[in-house]
């Protein structure tokens, strides 16, 4: 098929940034998850292990792009900049919610972040996910320079929402 290019490509950059810092955090948690099951072959778990360290090198990428961007531009486009990034986030946070209705309406999606961890590894509640899923985004981050900027937001809103939740006991 022919490929039709985004009407704000910039728009299209943001959302699919942002997406990949969403699903790279949970994918990280999994895919640990995954190894300690022992449900796979090491060896099959060792051969993704280059895509994981890739889909960190493309997010880490994003937040250093995006600091970036907002550096170079003109100071009068940022709160537009800014405003676009808000609106990519309540985009990204309505199409998860969406998703996770649907899933708990038995629903079937292909979405790997939510139907992953029913999927593949260990019988982990959400708060035990959470925390593999924290634990293995700053492991997997901290092998890369510390100049470089890491994102912030998908962490930090986990932790906030670890906050309010029990163990499973």
């Amino acid at each position: 098929p022919e490929y039709l290019a985004p009407r704000d490509p910039e728009w299209a950059f943001v959302k699919t940034g942002y997406s990949e810092c969403i699903d790279s955090f949970f994918a990280f948690g999994l895919f640990e998850s995954a190894r300690r099951s022992g449900f796979f072959p090491e060896a099959l778990v060792e051969s993704f292990e280059p895509v994981i360290h890739e889909e960190a090198r493309h997010i880490l990428f994003f937040v250093n792009w995006a600091a970036w961007h907002r550096r170079n531009m003109p100071l009068w486009r940022r709160p537009w900049f800014e405003l676009k990034v808000l609106c990519v986030w309540l985009c990204l946070i309505w199409e998860r919610v969406s998703i996770a209705r649907d899933v708990g309406n038995g629903v079937q999606d292909n979405n790997f972040t939510v139907t992953g961890a029913k999927s593949v590894g260990d019988d982990l509640d959400v708060a035990a996910l959470l925390g593999l899923c924290l634990a293995e985004n700053d492991r997997r981050m901290s092998a890369y320079d510390r100049r470089l900027l890491r994102p912030r937001a998908v962490p930090a809103l986990a932790r906030l929402a670890r906050r309010f939740m029990r163990p499973k006991a």
